[in-house]
């Protein structure tokens, strides 16, 4: 059986630099798996697709954001001050952010004047406060479709 020694800065780099699965620099020394892993372990290289130079637009799933459970689009940017620790916001707050030129505050919301939440075109968006946002909307019961919104 050969013996072959590979170096951690070469590692680290196709790994991480280049992005190759561990199957493809096992490919390119024409060695097995197995191989690979261990020397990840060996030189205590971080594996797995989690870092930073994986996430959003870097990473081999990426489609441009998410609906989330609510029907909201959420998209990746990492440098935005509103998005949250895994660099994930809502699409309509940063749309809005861009026009305003500034984050958002906490108390500040977006409307989509159409309703459909998923559709983030500026003409679309209006920036409004809590008090005056909840108002504006109608409460229809989810059991006869009625309008029940001064009863709530």
């Amino acid at each position: 059986m050969n013996r072959i020694d590979i170096a951690k800065d070469w590692l680290e780099e196709k790994y991480w630099g280049e992005n190759l699965t561990q199957k493809e620099i096992a490919k390119e020394l024409n060695v097995n798996l197995k191989t690979v892993y261990n020397y990840l372990v060996k030189f205590n290289i971080k594996r797995g697709r989690t870092g930073q130079k994986h996430c959003g637009p870097k990473h081999w799933n990426w489609k441009g954001g998410y609906i989330d459970s609510r029907g909201y689009k959420v998209v990746h940017d990492r440098e935005h001050p509103n998005s949250d620790s895994k660099g994930r916001i809502l699409e309509h707050r940063l749309v809005m952010s861009n026009i305003l030129g500034r984050p958002l505050e906490s108390y500040e919301q977006v409307h989509h004047k159409n309703g459909n939440r998923a559709d983030n075109r500026e003409e679309n968006l209006e920036l409004t406060t809590v008090l005056k946002h909840i108002p504006g909307h109608k409460v229809i019961c989810p059991c006869c479709g009625e309008d029940i919104t001064g009863r709530v």
